[in-house]
């Protein structure tokens, strides 16, 4: 009994010392290896956390003087390259040949340029507008026709919410050729207000009266002083053209609360605004004419 114990102990021991020589030769072998692919992995993960710490660093610094559409767009492309130039940098160590790669991936993005002209020219005009900061998430902006408030700057196009409250999804390539109107960049902006007024109105009372209103206002601003101009003899009416400076941002309420002041203050004092008129003659039967008065209220 005690023979084929020792005799087992001994096949034990045997097969141990044999699997710790193959390790020996594996290791000894395939050590540059082990040692190139623990390379790799450390390039990889370094690169991975100092492009988290770049985007980090990116972030805090732009978020305070950048619109948050162009500080996203700025900390993903440092992120992919630093991570590709770490990959890169790790294949490299690996022994891969990078130039074939290299080809492989221009032919690619050959082909995808190709298929892809169009969103390749709105992601360029995107990330130029966004650099240059005219216009920011949160702007009220007026761009063709269309009067809202940025609410998204992506890659590809831009989102309006119109003061309707519609929203409008507009290229970026649309954005790049248009006339835009910031109406958020400016502290102040003027309005402009029309008024008619009857022929028989007493236009200095009419334009002391607007004036008193506008002086009164608490919003529009002292200067630049508002302006009254006679501006046209229109077919029922003297026009009134009324200029004021408000702060940007109220503008579209001050505007509403003016013309309502302006249109009880006439009121009050008897200023006519008047329908359109017409003024009709009348042929009669004895060759004469005569005029024939008539006003009419416009649908």
């Amino acid at each position: 009994m005690s023979y084929y114990a020792a005799a087992l102990m001994n096949n034990l021991e045997n097969a141990i010392i044999d699997i710790f020589e193959d390790l020996r030769n594996f290791v000894v072998t395939y050590e540059e290896l082990l040692l190139k692919i623990l390379y790799a992995s450390v390039i990889l993960l370094a690169s991975y956390l100092l492009a988290k710490y770049l985007v980090k660093l990116t972030t805090r610094v732009m978020e305070k003087t950048s619109p948050p559409g162009k500080v996203k767009t700025v900390a993903r492309g440092i992120k992919f390259a630093v991570v590709f130039v770490g990959a890169a940098i790790a294949l490299t160590l690996l022994g891969i040949d990078m130039s074939g790669l290299l080809v492989a991936t221009g032919f690619a993005g050959l082909v995808v340029g190709l298929a892809a002209q169009q969103s390749l020219g709105e992601l360029f005009a995107g990330l130029f507008f966004m650099s240059e900061g005219s216009v920011r998430v949160g702007d009220v902006v007026k761009i063709d026709e269309d009067l809202g408030i940025v609410e998204d700057m992506g890659f590809l196009s831009a989102r309006i919410r119109l003061l309707s409250g519609e929203i409008v999804r507009i290229p970026n390539s649309k954005l790049m050729s248009s006339k835009i109107y910031n109406l958020s960049k400016p502290t102040a902006l003027r309005i402009e207000v029309v008024v008619g007024i009857s022929y028989g109105s007493n236009i200095s009372k009419a334009v002391n009266t607007i004036r008193r209103v506008l002086e009164s206002h608490p919003l529009v601003l002292a200067e630049p002083e508002p302006k009254i101009l006679v501006d046209s003899l229109g077919e029922s009416s003297v026009n009134l053209k009324v200029w004021a400076w408000v702060p940007a941002k109220m503008i579209y309420e001050i505007k509403r609360d003016i013309v309502k002041q302006i249109k009880e203050a006439l009121d009050r004092e008897g200023i006519e605004i008047p329908f359109p008129q017409r003024v009709v003659w009348l042929r009669t039967l004895g060759g004469r004419e005569a005029p024939e008065h008539s006003a009419s209220r416009s649908a």
